[in-house]
């Protein structure tokens, strides 16, 4: 509990991490992004203007000029567009009733005319004021009775964009490394007092089961020699059945202890012999009970474990199963090739909040039923103990009638 408490803690302190650099490096992208093309933006926006100027400029020559003078090409670059626009290539394609035309570029262009315009019609049709159509940045802007599309190759932006995202991608990554390693000490700081408060009280267990195994036998003796020399009486039954209680409570106890504090000799072992061999007893119990005990195990399933505590755990979820099934129901144990192991019976389900106390010390879904029946709510407890000795999980799940406990473990590759 304390390990699995523990990952818990540093995998939630990895996620938040992770998240918390994705987001920043998100953002990040999206501010450096917006604004280069707001860069971009602005600088389409001055040539407009400057094209603008220049053509009103123009336009005031022509109307000063003796008739026949010839007017100035259009296509010539404007003389001091190159330091206005300092390295920056800008087309600009014209789209007219008669069609789309080359208009102007700020420098000498290795863009043929048939390539601006196919650059010009796709930009057409994302039907947009601005934006970007494959390595080009467009603005459209009204120029007389016509439209102006001017464009610039972005690609260099993108790339560089993409090589700093890819930087500040390593040296999260870089970072990641020592931040699993804080999480790993964050995590242990925190389960620390968990876990010494778990020592205390298997300690504690060790000692009051220790400290009740003589006074139990003690009264176990004179409660039997009191029948033997003819006392009969009610009390004397009910101190019988108390002390019955306590020693099977004492021996659990005894159990619970020894399978937290020693680690199991693990080694391989067949695990449907160990499931076979603790099924076996249960069926006199199922058949007093009218409970039918069908068992299917798959042959040559070895795993590193302990034989005992195998069979201790098959025998717990089969003992159970056959205690929660009514009269007329049915218990399946199974066990497939990848190693689960399932035991499901029929019955009321247990309650989705109390599906996970129900591996709790002492926890009962039923305690008047289990009070008088014996049981003090640490089987489930000492199976899943078992359990994650084996480095297993054990899951319980409630549908259509029937209740699942299943553990996964590792078959050993043959």
């Amino acid at each position: 509990m304390v390990l699995k408490t523990r990952k818990r803690i540093a995998l939630l302190l990895i996620l938040i991490y992770l998240l918390s650099m994705t987001a920043v490096l998100t953002l990040f992208n999206i501010s450096y992004h917006r604004e280069n093309a707001s860069e971009i933006s602005q600088s389409l926006t001055r040539y407009f203007r400057l094209l603008s100027e220049r053509k009103n400029e123009t336009s005031a020559e022509l109307r000063m000029e003796p008739d026949g003078a010839a007017p100035r090409d259009e296509g010539m670059p404007l003389p001091d567009e190159e330091s206005y626009m300092e390295t920056r290539q800008i087309e600009t394609v014209l789209r007219t009733i008669e069609g789309l035309r080359r208009y102007k570029s700020t420098q000498r262009s290795g863009m043929s005319d048939e390539e601006a315009l196919a650059v010009a019609e796709g930009i057409l049709t994302q039907k947009k004021r601005s934006g970007v159509y494959q390595n080009w940045q467009y603005e459209l802007s009204p120029w007389d009775d016509a439209l102006m599309i001017a464009f610039t190759d972005v690609s260099h932006v993108l790339m560089r964009e993409r090589a700093m995202l890819a930087r500040s991608a390593l040296i999260g990554l870089a970072s990641l490394a020592a931040w699993m390693a804080l999480a790993m000490w964050v995590s242990r700081k925190l389960v620390m007092p968990l876990q010494t408060a778990m020592e205390k009280q298997s300690e504690f267990v060790a000692a009051a089961e220790h400290e009740l195994k003589t006074p139990l036998s003690v009264l176990t003796t004179s409660l039997a020699m009191l029948r033997r020399e003819g006392v009969e009486s009610k009390y004397l039954a009910y101190a019988e059945e108390e002390t019955k209680n306590m020693s099977a409570l004492t021996a659990e106890l005894l159990t619970l202890s020894q399978t937290e504090a020693l680690k199991p000799a693990l080694q391989s072992v067949d695990l449907g012999s160990c499931v076979a061999g603790a099924a076996l007893p249960f069926e006199a119990a199922a058949y007093e009970r009218g409970v039918t005990l069908t068992l299917s195990v798959e042959p040559d399933i070895h795993v590193f474990g302990d034989a005992g505590q195998l069979a201790r755990l098959t025998g717990i979820l089969i003992d159970n199963a056959v205690r929660h099934t009514e009269r007329g129901g049915e218990v399946r144990v199974a066990l497939t090739a990848d190693g689960r192991l399932s035991v499901r019976n029929q019955g009321e389900p247990i309650p989705e909040d109390e599906r996970e106390r129900i591996f709790e010390r002492f926890y009962r879904v039923d305690k008047s039923r289990s009070r008088a029946e014996g049981r003090y709510g640490l089987g489930l407890s000492i199976a899943q103990r078992i359990a994650e000795n084996h480095k297993a999980a054990i899951r319980v799940d409630c549908r259509d009638g029937w209740t699942d406990f299943f553990v996964k473990f590792s078959p050993i590759s043959r």
